[in-house]
């Protein structure tokens, strides 16, 4: 245990290493983007192949050459850590029903899904990320919110909701309708299975997935209504205001444009009535009290 001890903190690897576990998982799944992993007890896999691309020169390969008879326990250590940051990500994959749709093919991005839906923790989890292919992050916010992984290449983008006090911001719905349009964009930058977009907001059950119905809405050219339920079915605890997919859309000035990509670690207020509330996430509240920065 204490040889891996710090070897799995996934949040300080390299972006090499990263890729190469990402890899790795990839090649025995079969998948461009892993989802299953192989068996806890897989030493051939988890010793063999993972533990040599991760701790190439460590103290651990000596070891187990020594000590054969614990590969296994090895191995049981190795997945655990995967399987911890792989589970804890709060992911909703956007699937379609071809049913629902009158265009005669579902677009690509709903046959090898790279739409989800998440709250602001599933933005955190490196790993998952990295597995996942995510590439965008469009978050739903009310204050500006940091950017963890812009050294994995991935961009961010938060849409500011307005908070009370705060006249010039635009209303709910224009920032719903504003993130539906990058999805849009983002997704046909990603075209050629490249990469994957993460919508998040606070829980990931309400602004984010008004997001999603209306870019589903748009882009398959069903109803509102329609494109809500669809979000229901895919991530149950999904409660989406009628009002941010109906409302009248007033002009949009430069006031109103209230798109920002920033580097700031902010406290994130869960209510716009509010704001003294404390860190959004258990992990940037970590990184602050101890002191460490993993997003160099």
């Amino acid at each position: 245990v204490e040889l891996f001890s710090d070897t799995l903190e996934f949040d300080y690897w390299s972006p090499e290493t990263l890729k190469a576990a990402v890899d790795a998982l990839s090649f025995v799944s079969g998948r461009a983007s892993p989802v299953g992993l192989p068996e806890r007890d897989d030493d051939s896999f988890w010793v063999s192949n993972m533990a040599m691309v991760v701790l190439p020169e460590s103290k651990l390969k000596q070891y187990l050459n020594n000590n054969p008879d614990q590969r296994v326990v090895a191995s049981r250590i190795v997945f655990d850590a995967f399987h911890t940051a792989m589970s804890a990500m709060d992911l909703t994959r956007i699937t379609m029903d071809p049913s629902l749709s009158p265009l005669s093919e579902v677009p690509n991005e709903f046959e090898s899904p790279r739409l989800f839906i998440g709250d602001f923790a599933a933005a955190e989890s490196r790993l998952a990320l990295a597995a996942h292919r995510i590439k965008r992050i469009i978050q739903i916010s009310y204050h500006p919110l940091d950017e963890l992984w812009k050294r994995d290449d991935i961009t961010y983008s938060t849409h500011i909701l307005p908070s009370l006090g705060d006249g010039g911001a635009a209303p709910v719905h224009e920032a719903i309708l504003m993130a539906s349009e990058e999805v849009a964009s983002a997704l046909n930058e990603y075209s050629d299975g490249g990469g994957a977009v993460l919508v998040t907001c606070t829980t990931g059950d309400e602004h984010a997935c008004a997001v999603c119905a209306l870019y589903l809405s748009r882009r398959l050219g069903i109803s509102k209504e329609d494109a809500a339920n669809r979000i229901s079915e895919l991530r149950p605890s999904c409660r989406i205001d009628p009002e941010w997919l109906h409302s009248d859309l007033s002009p949009r000035t430069e006031k109103t444009k209230r798109v920002l990509s920033c580097n700031m670690l902010s406290r994130l207020s869960r209510t716009a009535s509010n704001p003294s509330m404390g860190f959004d996430s258990p992990k940037r509240m970590r990184r602050v009290s101890s002191g460490k920065n993993v997003a160099d």
